[in-house]
């Protein structure tokens, strides 16, 4: 019950919203970001407390440059990551 699961994206890569899913067996405090290449933070999605079971998250990418980016999931005691490309042009 400690972590949380972060999903690959159904649509890579992404053309305007990008959808982003996770599931809890607890609620807890989140944060997800968006990172650069270096894993550098460039944006918060979102920040909150997540629901049990499945959590949905969408997100504009169109703010974002062509290229490639990490989706990243934090909570007190996780941090996982997982690659996107950005193609809005």
């Amino acid at each position: 019950k400690e972590y949380v699961i972060l999903y690959a994206l159904e649509q890579n890569p992404v053309v305007g919203e990008a959808t982003f899913y996770f599931t809890s067996e607890s609620e807890k405090e989140f944060e997800l970001k968006i990172q650069d290449p270096n894993m550098m933070d460039l944006e918060t999605v979102k920040k909150g407390k997540c629901t049990i079971g499945g959590n949905i998250i969408r997100f504009d990418s169109t703010n974002l440059s062509n290229g490639e980016y990490y989706y990243c999931l934090v909570t007190d005691n996780q941090k996982t990551a997982k690659k996107m490309s950005v193609l809005n042009s």
